[in-house]
């Protein structure tokens, strides 16, 4: 069975059939020849590492003893760090095969890695009846995916967000700070395959869109002055655009200029303008995030809304619809179906709430549609695809802006459960097992209350 023993680097012998050369090797020079040309900047980074931060201790060596060298073991994985180690050690082993520059750096690691030289290294010995084995294991480190039994690497997604949770050198992109900050406050994650980041980030880097947002950036974080809920619901207006199957492509945002125009055709709604719910200005990062030592509520934020005794912060609304809708010509029926969403409490009439606001989505571009007969569709049409085309006849109207025309369209074909889909709006009413919370229900009132406003305008 194969042990974990201590042995001394220069005991240490490089795989002479070593899988990153194109041809075996017959003697130890040619190896190390070899790989430092294979390689060449990356050994040096990789003996540069290893001077500023040692071995990685998970990561331990795999090796066999050598046939015909008593005392000394060939390494079948770990050849470059045994190598880098080498070098460290006496960096004219391979010099020959490095640039300049690259043997300048290594000499430069070299000085002060003699001070505090790696002489004993531990690796996990395999005898010649667990080669198979041992073999088996590299090729499940090397071989990629394998279907998960090899080794999954991260992404870009899984890379920022390890940054963003656990702190790294430089900021990540204002793109994953915000995929991060909805995914975290939202707790659903973008749908796989997703590809809006660039598209994203290029967005969130205008100051005309940060300042429609209520955001900010300072020194490479994006900065709010305004409660979680506030910044999740605009910045998913963005991302439920670059999702949806019209929705703004990168081209659409490349020059400044663009980026200015998409700004000021934003709805009026994602603005956070309500000097009563702002905070001190923290990171989105921050933003709602448990504490790593304390027992906390799941849903509690780790800030609070500071306030002095002499200003009182605005209190949340509790009702599914916001009292400041506009809805001039909503009477009758609809009239009063608005003013119950208008006073009934989300939380504890979750269920209601959801029904109540689906019903009224429904009687809203009905009532558009029968006033409007150019826009060509019976109100017995599925919910989606009057949404669309009364969405395509405001735009065409005047009533809304293109942007708000997509936010519909997106709203109306999406299938990720994102509200406020029609699709999430439909399980509220069909699926027993679809719970609706508050924050959703009041977030799809919010989203669609421009369009509601145009309607019954």
């Amino acid at each position: 069975m194969a042990e974990l023993k201590i042995i001394a680097v220069s005991d240490l012998r490089l795989d002479q059939r070593n899988a990153r050369f194109s041809f075996e090797t017959t003697t130890q020079q040619m190896a190390m020849d070899a790989l430092a040309r294979d390689q060449g900047r990356r050994l040096v980074s990789l003996a540069v590492s290893i001077q500023e931060e040692g071995l990685d201790p998970s990561q331990q060596l795999m090796v066999t003893p050598s046939v015909g060298f008593p005392g000394r073991y060939d390494v079948l994985e770990g050849n470059r760090r045994v190598l880098a180690l080498k070098a460290l050690e006496t960096p004219t082993l391979i010099e020959a095969a490095l640039t300049t520059s690259e043997f300048r750096k290594l000499k430069k690691s070299a000085e002060k890695y003699r001070s505090a030289a790696i002489i004993e290294v531990p690796c996990i010995v395999y005898i010649e009846e667990e080669l198979d084995v041992a073999n088996l294991r590299i090729r499940r480190r090397h071989g990629g995916e394998q279907d998960g039994a090899g080794l999954v690497t991260w992404g870009t997604a899984e890379k920022e967000r390890h940054a963003l949770r656990y702190g790294s050198g430089q900021p990540p992109s204002f793109a994953a700070q915000a995929i991060e900050f909805l995914e975290r406050i939202e707790g659903q994650q973008l749908p796989p395959g997703a590809k809006i980041r660039t598209t994203l980030d290029r967005i969130l880097t205008s100051p005309e869109v940060q300042e429609k947002l209520g955001i900010k950036r300072n020194r490479g974080l994006l900065q709010t002055n305004y409660p979680p809920d506030v910044v999740a619901k605009s910045l998913r207006y963005i991302v439920d655009d670059l999702l949806a199957e019209d929705g703004t492509k990168v081209s659409d945002v490349y020059h400044a200029e663009d980026r200015r125009n998409y700004a000021a055709g934003l709805p009026d709604h994602v603005d956070p303008a309500d000097p009563n719910k702002s905070i001190d200005a923290v990171p989105i990062s921050e933003l709602n995030r448990p504490s790593l030592d304390t027992k906390r509520s799941e849903s509690a934020p780790t800030l609070a809304v500071p306030h002095s005794p002499q200003t009182r912060p605005k209190r949340q609304r509790s009702a599914v619809a916001a009292r400041s809708a506009v809805l001039n010509r909503a009477s009758g029926r609809s009239g009063q179906i608005y003013g119950e969403l208008a006073t009934l409490d989300a939380e504890k009439y979750a269920n209601a709430g959801a029904v109540l606001l689906r019903v009224f989505v429904e009687i809203s571009v009905d009532h558009y549609i029968d006033a409007h007969p150019e826009v060509g569709l019976d109100s017995d049409k599925k919910l989606a695809l009057k949404m669309k085309k009364t969405a395509d006849h405001l735009r065409d109207n005047g009533g809304v802006s293109e942007q708000q025309k997509k936010a519909i369209h997106n709203a109306a074909d999406s299938k990720h459960g994102i509200s406020p889909s029609v699709f999430t709006l439909h399980q509220f009413v069909h699926n027993e097992f679809t719970f609706p919370k508050a924050f959703d229900i009041q977030r799809a009132w919010d989203e669609l209350q421009f369009f509601l406003e145009a309607i019954w305008k």
